[in-house]
């Protein structure tokens, strides 16, 4: 995953996409970028410029380039928002005289269908930026493994007389030696085991008590 900001002034932006590919292309290992995103100031396609001055074609290509030098194993990263909303008009800068959808998220095609939904969000004013937010949201890729769950104890179960002297045995414990990590850890533990088979027992007799 990468984040980007090219240079806002056209001749920088020039020398910046042809310095920085020249760089990718000099590594000995490739990149592997799946996801790359930022503010990129410039514009591919005519749709996402209000101004009447189309996109310049060889700075388009040096950007085409930089992309594909991202991924060595792919064609390139593809404009993810455009794909899904080709004929949306949206713009995420406003300038005194134009609007333009500076801010995209590049992925690579296989990811593509593990996307959705793309969207703009506008920031609070109080941030006082002058560009909107671009998102995507990305599905696992694979099984998420869900842990066993933490242990949460209700203040209403001190009343309990067994849960009272779990607490009790647990205090008794800490003024007997002094408290290393290890032994700490090692009440804590037993005193967690412990209430939460108070827990289940309480549990399991209220349900029954309902059927």
């Amino acid at each position: 995953m990468g984040c980007v900001y090219v240079p806002a002034d056209s001749t920088d932006r020039s020398d910046w996409l042809e310095n920085t590919t020249e760089f990718l292309v000099s590594l000995r290992s490739r990149l592997q970028c799946d996801i790359v995103g930022g503010d990129w100031n410039m514009v591919l396609n005519a749709m996402d410029l209000t101004s009447t001055r189309r996109p310049n074609l060889r700075e388009r290509h040096r950007l085409l380039t930089f992309l594909s030098c991202l991924n060595a194993e792919t064609d390139g990263l593809i404009d993810g928002y455009r794909v899904q909303n080709p004929e949306t008009i949206m713009y995420t800068h406003t300038s005194h005289n134009s609007q333009a959808r500076l801010d995209r998220i590049y992925v690579v095609p296989d990811l593509l269908t593990d996307t959705y939904e793309w969207e703009t969000q506008v920031p609070p004013n109080s941030l006082n930026l002058d560009h909107h937010m671009v998102t995507v949201k990305l599905k696992p890729l694979t099984q998420v493994e869900r842990g066993p769950g933490r242990f949460r104890f209700k203040c209403s179960l001190m009343k309990s007389k067994s849960v009272q002297q779990c607490l009790d045995w647990f205090v008794e414990n800490l003024k007997k030696e002094p408290v290393c990590p290890e032994r700490w850890a090692t009440l804590k533990t037993r005193l967690e085991i412990s209430l939460a088979k108070i827990v289940k027992a309480k549990v399991k007799a209220l349900t029954q008590k309902r059927v």
